[in-house]
Parts: C-alpha cells; sequence; structure tokens
C-alpha cells in the first residue's frame, strides 16, 4: 500500500512538473508576442516622427528657398546666375537634409524591430528550457522510483539498465 501511494505521489509530481513546466512555456510565448507587439508599436511611432521630421524639414527647406527669391528681387537682383545657383543649393541641402532624415528614422526602426525580435526569441528559449527542464524534471522523478516485490513484475530500478521481468524486456540506456 505504501509503495503504492508513493508511486501515485511521484506520478503526481512528475505530472505537476510537466505542467509547470509547459505553463512557463506558455508565458514565455505570451511575454514573447507582447515584446514583439511592443517594439512594432514602438517601430511604427518611430517610423511616424520620422516622417513628421522630414515633412517639417520640406516645409523649412521650401520656405528658406521663397525668402532668398524674396530678397532677391527686393534687392533688384535678377534671378539668374549666382542668386540662381544658391537658391537651387538651398533646394538640394534641404533635399539631403530630408533623406538623411528619412535614412536616420529607417535604421531607428529596424533597429528597433531588431531588438524586438531578439527579446521575443530569448523568451520563446527561456519557455522551451522551462518546458524541457520540466520533462526533465518529471523523468527524474520517475526514473528514481523503486519497483520490486508483489506482483508489480519489475525489479531494479526504472532508471539504468532495467528490466521487466514479466516479458523480458530490456531498457537498457
Amino acid at each position: 500500500m505504501a509503495a503504492t501511494t508513493a508511486m501515485v505521489l511521484t506520478g503526481l509530481s512528475a505530472g505537476m512538473s510537466v505542467v509547470g513546466g509547459m505553463q512557463q512555456n506558455a508565458a514565455a510565448k505570451q511575454q514573447a508576442n507582447q515584446v514583439e507587439a511592443s517594439a512594432m508599436l514602438r517601430g511604427q511611432e518611430q517610423a511616424r516622427v520620422s516622417a513628421a521630421q522630414a515633412h517639417q524639414e520640406s516645409k523649412e527647406a521650401e520656405s528658406a528657398r521663397r525668402s532668398q527669391k524674396i530678397q532677391y528681387l527686393k534687392s533688384g537682383v535678377s534671378l539668374e546666375g549666382s542668386p540662381l545657383l544658391m537658391m537651387e543649393a538651398t533646394r538640394l541641402q534641404g533635399e539631403r537634409n530630408i533623406d538623411e532624415i528619412i535614412a536616420s528614422g529607417a535604421a531607428g526602426v529596424a533597429g528597433i524591430n531588431a531588438e524586438g525580435r531578439m527579446a521575443a526569441d530569448n523568451y520563446r528559449a527561456s519557455g522551451r528550457q522551462a518546458f524541457m527542464s520540466g520533462i526533465g524534471s518529471a523523468a527524474k522523478s520517475v526514473g528514481g522510483m523503486k519497483f520490486g516485490g508483489g506482483d508489480s513484475g519489475f525489479s531494479g530500478t526504472v532508471a539504468g539498465n532495467s528490466y521487466y521481468k514479466g516479458n523480458q524486456i530490456n531498457w537498457k540506456s
């Protein structure tokens, strides 16, 4: 009777180890999904901010070009030669600034996404490790059980070189 109770309790303990590992794995997957979703939202915000900055830079560059044009016209200078070249240089610098803002924003988004994926991968790996640890704990508790006597048909231990006497099936490791 005591051996049967011990076997039942060991079986329950092994089952709880597996269930605990499964729960930890599920929690880690949920955490990974939340981290990825958060990274995606931060990436979208970074892209929105960069687009707004690029739009603002575009407006400022156009305003600077128009201001130059007005200053040249007020002073009686024709918009040919050097004044035209200066206005074109202002326009090109504005375009370069816009391109830099967009590139910087894209790099920021890529970094945020990579960071999110890496953190999510780490959570998933820890979940898998917890699950496997639960299975290992279950195997260890069941493997350490001693069987023998009575009508169980077993002799020796389950772990190692145990065997089932009833059919002569050997469980060799």
